[in-house]
């Protein structure tokens, strides 16, 4: 599925979109990969954008368990945070910028330009003073004066605070930017998508790309803030929530001295899988659930997993 064209451009061809609605590779290669087509045909190059290489999936130990501070005891500052996101985007309907070479101005476009002030709005003594400093009669009810259409809000070199979190926020909550790309960049076409997404070592890449970067540096950032060791090259297993019932039924297994073959088949048997090894599945952000494939190799994944659960 090389050539020409990027992988999420095949998507949309092909009409694979994740629940935003953007066309998403990873979407496609999951909904293929259920029909059981060969490995060579899914990931043509070895891998799949949007999905994890071999190396990436293989686990590394849990070790040992280690209690966390409840999350419970940052909610106040998240909630501060939610109500600072909430006020920049009440700001975003006005919001107006320009960019003049490397400088962006930002200004909020109030549309009119006078303003009007009434004797009934002031004291006695007010109304004499700003009669005095627009120069009006103190006499008269009422006069306007102009005034400029908008209200400049500083410059700098990059987009007003706000709107330059909410656009990091959105990169890092969807799959793919380019409906934010289409809506803020003054010519979208221009914008090489797949550049933002380009991974090291993968198609000829020697850095990794914008959003690639800064996923990476958000989980880095989030482990180290939740008392975990950052390594370079560190690869981890991912459970998600519909893995858990399988992931603790492996450790179980595991533990009453079942050899992985023998907990794939138990697992069948106890109907955490069907027949065929598939199992419920609901991919975040989707409405609908899916039939996923668990492998023998997931099965030997979870027992290195050795996931615990809650004391």
């Amino acid at each position: 599925m090389g050539g020409a064209f990027s992988e999420d451009e095949i998507a949309q061809e092909l009409g694979f979109f994740d629940s935003s609605g953007a066309p998403s590779a990873q979407v496609m290669y999951e909904r293929i990969q259920e029909w059981d087509l060969p490995n060579w045909l899914t990931k043509p190059d070895g891998t799949a954008e949007g999905t994890e290489t071999t190396e990436e999936r293989k686990a590394s130990s849990s070790g040992d368990v280690k209690k966390l501070p409840a999350a419970r005891q940052a909610e106040h500052l998240f909630r501060a945070d939610l109500y600072r996101l909430t006020r920049y985007l009440d700001e975003i309907p006005d919001l107006r910028e320009q960019l003049q070479g490397r400088l962006y101005a930002w200004y909020s476009w109030v549309g009119e330009d006078w303003e009007e002030h009434r004797r009934d709005e002031y004291t006695e003594e007010g109304w004499k003073q700003v009669c005095e400093d627009f120069g009006e009669d103190a006499a008269q009810e009422a006069f306007r004066v102009s005034i400029l259409p908008y209200i400049h809000r500083g410059a700098g070199p990059t987009p007003w605070e706000g709107l330059a979190l909410l656009i990091v926020l959105h990169a890092l909550m969807n799959e793919n930017v380019g409906r934010l790309v289409s809506a803020l960049h003054d010519d979208p076409a221009s914008v090489n998508l797949a550049e933002l997404y380009k991974r090291k070592g993968k198609d000829g890449a020697t850095q990794d790309g914008v959003v690639t970067e800064l996923k990476r540096a958000a989980a880095k950032l989030a482990v180290s803030v939740r008392g975990g060791e950052v390594k370079s090259g560190q690869k981890s297993g991912v459970v998600p929530p519909d893995e858990i019932p399988i992931a603790l039924a492996v450790r179980r297994l595991t533990k009453e001295g079942l050899s992985a073959e023998a907990i794939y088949h138990q697992l069948k048997e106890s109907r955490l899988l069907d027949e065929e090894g598939r199992y419920w599945f609901h991919p975040e952000h989707e409405e609908f659930a899916r039939k996923k494939k668990c492998t023998f190799d997931d099965v030997k994944r979870h027992q290195e997993l050795d996931l615990s659960p809650p004391d």
